[in-house]
């Protein structure tokens, strides 16, 4: 009877009772007052988007897993040992060994190469580097 009570028109009307929350006057309250025990269909709910909150009690993702091992890591570092032991070593002879190895195309920017390898090499300084050095 409340749910009538709120969508019936006619509750301004003498007919409609505080009480029972019906009218005379109304198809949906004269409906509801004929069979008092039938529950009328509950309104449907809208699917509401919401934000998912911090501290959730989802389940935890796995840490990702490592990258896999770039065959290049290895050879670079089998090619230039120095790195391999934690030294520094300058660009020009690095790159002279990579050409000779063949890993390093007769052409190609070396900073490019160890760009691609970033996450095991650096090059130092930033701008015009002139050394490179293995990531621990």
């Amino acid at each position: 009877a409340a749910s009538v009570a709120r969508n019936c028109r006619s509750r301004q009307n003498s007919d409609f009772s505080l009480v029972t929350g019906e009218c005379a006057t109304c198809d949906a309250c004269t409906t509801l007052a004929a069979a008092p025990d039938a529950d009328p269909a509950p309104p449907a709910k809208r699917a509401r988007k919401t934000a998912s909150r911090k501290g959730s009690a989802a389940p935890a993702e796995p840490p990702p897993a490592p990258p896999p091992a770039d065959p290049r890591v290895e050879q670079v570092l089998a090619v230039l040992p120095e790195l391999a032991a934690g030294q520094a070593l300058a660009l020009n002879v690095a790159v002279q060994r990579l050409r000779e190895a063949r890993l390093l195309g007769r052409n190609a920017p070396s900073t490019r190469f160890f760009a691609a390898l970033a996450h095991r090499f650096e090059l130092q300084p930033a701008v015009n580097p002139t050394r490179v050095l293995l990531r621990s």
